[in-house]
């Protein structure tokens, strides 16, 4: 459990401080393991919204080279010709 100590604000002047910044602050003063298991969780919704939006390009891509491939706009390679090898 991570316990946080308030400070007292001054209301007629307050601090600029934005809500990334005071995240920082409260990772960075996190033991080692801690930080490093925070830092996993942050990266890994970073990832999969990534993972998710590169699969949508991809079908939104494969959908429109599917089109144009049956209405005669482009060509169908070998397998050869489009990796190189052959099987």
């Amino acid at each position: 459990m991570i316990k946080l100590a308030l400070t007292p604000v001054c209301i007629t002047n307050p601090p600029m401080i934005s809500l990334e910044q005071q995240l920082a602050t409260v990772a960075i003063a996190l033991p080692p393991r801690k930080r490093a298991k925070l830092a996993e969780l942050i990266l890994k919704t970073l990832e999969s919204q990534r993972d998710e939006e590169f699969a949508r390009l991809w079908a939104d891509e494969a959908h429109v080279r599917s089109k144009a491939y049956r209405k005669g706009q482009i060509a169908s390679a070998t397998l050869e010709k489009a990796f190189g090898f052959k099987l």
